[in-house]
């Protein structure tokens, strides 16, 4: 019995050893030592490929975001007024703070930390920012133009003549290259799923699907061999070379226009594709301004005739035009009517209203106080209020608020 089980043993060794040996298990060795060039040159195709395009890709976010900061730095920090009120800016100016794009990525938290800004005022500037930033990223994206002065727009630029390059020099023939390369990997694929060790026992690879297999094998090497495809090869081989040496080194602008203006189509379709449509009849505009938040009818007051009184002023008379030129204004003294509203949000900054006081000038002996209530009728015109004085007056007393005899003046 242990005789034949050694029998046995030397008889497996001795048939795997005669398989090891055999044509039929250096097919693959053969086909591989032919057809591995043609596969690394077609893996390098690919990687460069590959690589242009995730350059083109890096390089077209950089340029956007870099259009995008130029924009919010064009914006100073007091525009943030016009979106919203209480916001305490000068406290950021004094830390430095002084356009939009500065503001980038700070939270309320962040805003809140500065000195004299409460967390009412940071949540106002944070969506004022976000508000600012969302208006600057609606406006397209102007695409590139000759000289390329710009660094970001100069190196995108200088990624689609790579990718131009290598559609021009290398696309076409490396498709070619890969399809001569997939159909040779196949057939390799094939002559390996019959020459397994299964096969060759029938036999001891005497048998015809092994002798077919040494045969497909002899004319895969014949074909990989070939003075035209190994010409191919070794072309594409120098223009794989040639993009590298382009890739590694700085293109010069002159290069760069002048293929842009030969393929103007190749840039404009690629420059579209990345950066969206150009909207030729619109120029660079400045952020929309938002209308100023509108306040509550109850939160506005006015002064009328020396009093505060609530709601929006009265509107203008039948005979006061509302369409006519301004006038020039004239100088006057620190004593004028105002009309205030509280939470208003008007650019203009507020300011303190005073009453009016007697008239200083002893020259109008019939100058007399109206009370409230007392009705006067002047040139047909009833006043049912009082508040006012009345008398003759005089041109130097135009400041006050009188009532001429002869006439109205406010």
């Amino acid at each position: 019995m242990l005789v034949l089980l050694v029998i046995v043993l030397l008889a497996i060794v001795g048939i795997s050893l005669a398989y090891r040996f055999s044509p039929a298990a250096k097919l693959k060795t053969r086909i591989q030592d032919v057809l591995s060039p043609f596969e690394e040159v077609d893996s390098e195709v690919r990687s460069l490929r590959q690589t242009l395009q995730n350059g083109a890709e890096s390089l077209t976010h950089q340029y956007i975001q870099a259009i995008y900061e130029s924009r919010l730095k064009a914006i100073p920090v007091d525009e943030l007024k016009k979106y919203a009120t209480g916001m305490r800016l000068q406290a950021l100016k004094e830390v430095g703070v002084r356009t939009v794009a500065d503001l980038q990525g700070w939270s309320e938290y962040r805003v809140s930390q500065v000195r004299g800004v409460g967390p009412k005022s940071a949540s106002a500037i944070v969506h004022s920012v976000a508000t600012v930033t969302a208006a600057a990223k609606a406006v397209p994206i102007p695409h590139p133009s000759p000289p390329f002065s710009g660094d970001s727009g100069r190196q995108l630029m200088q990624a689609l003549y790579r990718q131009h390059w290598f559609e021009t020099h290398i696309s076409d023939q490396a498709t070619a290259f890969a399809t001569v390369v997939t159909s040779h990997q196949c057939a390799r694929d094939a002559i390996l799923a019959n020459a397994t060790f299964a096969r060759w026992l029938w036999k001891l690879g005497s048998n015809s699907v092994i002798r077919r297999s040494l045969e497909q094998t002899d004319a895969l090497i014949g074909d990989l061999a070939d003075q035209s495809l190994q010409g191919t090869k070794e072309a594409l081989s120098r223009s794989l070379n040639d993009c590298s040496v382009i890739c590694a080194n700085r293109v010069p602008v002159e290069s760069i226009i002048e293929d842009f203006n030969r393929e103007r189509s190749f840039y404009d379709a690629r420059l579209t594709d990345r950066l969206g449509p150009v909207n030729s009849t619109t120029s660079s505009k400045p952020v929309p301004r938002p209308e100023a938040d509108k306040v509550p009818a109850s939160d506005v007051v006015h002064v009328e005739f020396g009093r505060v009184v609530p709601g929006p002023p009265p509107a203008p008379t039948r005979g006061s035009p509302t369409n006519s030129p301004p006038q020039p204004a004239k100088q006057r003294q620190s004593e004028s009517l105002f009309s205030v509203s509280v939470g208003s949000t008007s650019e203009r900054t507020a300011t303190e209203f005073t009453l009016p006081s007697p008239p200083r000038s002893a020259r109008s002996s019939d100058l007399r106080w109206i009370t409230k209530g007392e009705s006067v009728e002047i040139q047909g015109r009833s006043l049912p209020h009082g508040f006012i004085y009345l008398g003759s007056g005089s041109d130097s007393e135009s400041h006050y608020a009188l009532i001429h005899k002869e006439g109205l003046r406010a």
